[in-house]
């Protein structure tokens, strides 16, 4: 999964906080992957990926907040 597809993943969720939306998208996509057999390392990458969309939404949303 990409960090597009992640942002795509929480901006659909219908919760209204950034941080819940973020972590049930990410278990969702977690816990696909792990019924998949998917190894470690793969769960803790598909984190990162979260990790990341999170940090680029939160980053996005201060930019629109600082506008006039």
């Amino acid at each position: 999964m990409t960090v597009d597809e992640a942002v795509q993943a929480i901006i659909s969720r219908p919760e209204t906080h950034l941080g819940s939306a973020t972590a049930h998208a990410c278990y969702e996509a977690v816990l696909a992957i792990q019924e998949a057999g998917a190894p470690d390392a793969e769960k803790v990458a598909m984190i990162s990926v979260f990790a990341e969309a999170k940090d680029f939404l939160l980053v996005e949303t201060a930019d629109i907040a600082l506008l006039p």
